[in-house]
């Protein structure tokens, strides 16, 4: 055998083995490749997210008092980590391509979501999930508190069986039976909403009411003011065919000061006592009797609602509250994505503990 053989054998099998390690080498090059680029793209995915969640919290936005027509730059806050309802309603009445062209994510999917402590959907309004909602014989907040995104339990007190549209749960009983059956449950509830009850102080235990308000619970109460009109800190009066005009511009009535409210059946008022009485919309006829208005008690908050069936200059009577739910963006789907949560103070009506959860993916 010549030398020339030999060499000519030896570089096949050299080139043979070469094949072979490159074919073992190449898919794990890819794999590593495929893994930089992977780790390069959350990193940046991280990156962007924290930013953006910096800017939102931590920022008053350009400019301060900014809306969907001049903004600059977003930012959710008036002072650090208390965020501003109103810039949080303005986000979200953006459009969704803006709100990422702005927040420098424009490549990245969004979503960011406002809960309370305990998980429930934050909401706009001045309402706080868990609820509890009580009628006799009108239910007109009922269509407001359905489907609104408050989670929300029925204590019915009227005849038959009422409609239990989206309720967590109903408890069907006489008015007073159902009445105090609620208030045993009081302390699992934020808000208590009650509508017309039709009921006296002495047909309840007024004190696991007391309680809860001194707790920092909210009541939104409508229609006949007998049971609270003399425990509560104020005094309320029965007249007939109320009118009203709006005296305090508030985000509760969606209303000018000085426009007309004609209500289908307002029949009482409240009158100043020994706490602050914010007078939203006052009788027309009596600018010291609030026809919708709200004070403070103990802890809590009381908003009175004379009627909630009417209308402001021709146009139907709006108030906030359940509001909208306090979210933005679309839920992730994709296989790349990374969330950050912030712990921050929802300045509405009253301060609310509440974690912000933003998420990037794509």
């Amino acid at each position: 055998m010549s030398k020339a053989q030999v060499v000519s054998g030896d570089f096949t099998i050299s080139v043979a083995i070469f094949i072979a390690i490159l074919i073992m080498v190449l898919p794990l090059w890819g794999y590593v490749e495929n893994h930089v680029r992977s780790s390069e793209e959350r990193i940046d995915l991280e990156s962007s997210l924290m930013i953006a969640s910096d800017v939102l919290t931590k920022t008053k936005g350009l400019p301060e008092n900014w809306s969907a027509n001049n903004v600059r730059s977003i930012g959710l806050v008036d002072e650090e980590g208390i965020l501003n309802i109103t810039k949080v309603l303005n986000l979200i009445n953006m459009s969704y391509d803006s709100v990422r062209d702005l927040l420098g994510v424009s490549n990245y999917n969004l979503y960011i979501s406002l809960k309370d402590i305990d998980g429930y959907d934050a909401t706009s309004g001045v309402c706080n999930s868990p609820a509890a909602y009580f009628s006799v014989n009108e239910e007109d907040m009922k269509n407001i508190i359905a489907n609104s995104g408050i989670i929300w339990d029925y204590y019915y007190g009227g005849s038959g069986t009422p409609e239990r549209r989206d309720s967590r749960s109903l408890y069907n009983a006489s008015k007073t039976d159902a009445f105090n059956a609620m208030l045993s449950n009081s302390s699992s509830y934020k808000t208590i909403i009650i509508e017309n009850p039709e009921l006296q102080e002495s047909d309840i235990n007024i004190n696991e009411l007391k309680t809860f308000m001194n707790l920092g619970g909210i009541l939104v109460f409508e229609g006949n003011a007998t049971l609270i009109k003399d425990s509560f800190g104020m005094h309320a009066e029965q007249g007939l065919n109320r009118e009203g005009v709006v005296t305090e511009k508030n985000r509760f009535v969606a209303a000018e000061v000085g426009d007309n409210v004609t209500f289908n059946n307002a029949g009482w008022a409240f009158y100043q006592g020994n706490i602050t009485l914010h007078k939203l919309i006052t009788d027309k006829n009596d600018n010291n009797g609030v026809v919708v208005g709200y004070w403070d008690y103990g802890l809590g908050r009381i908003y009175y609602i004379s009627d909630i069936s009417g209308t402001i200059d021709s146009n139907a009577l709006e108030l906030n509250i359940v509001g909208e739910k306090l979210e933005f963006g679309v839920q992730a789907n994709g296989t790349l994505a990374t969330k950050v949560q912030r712990l921050v103070l929802l300045a509405k009506e009253r301060n609310i503990v509440i974690n912000m959860g933003m998420v990037l993916w794509k």
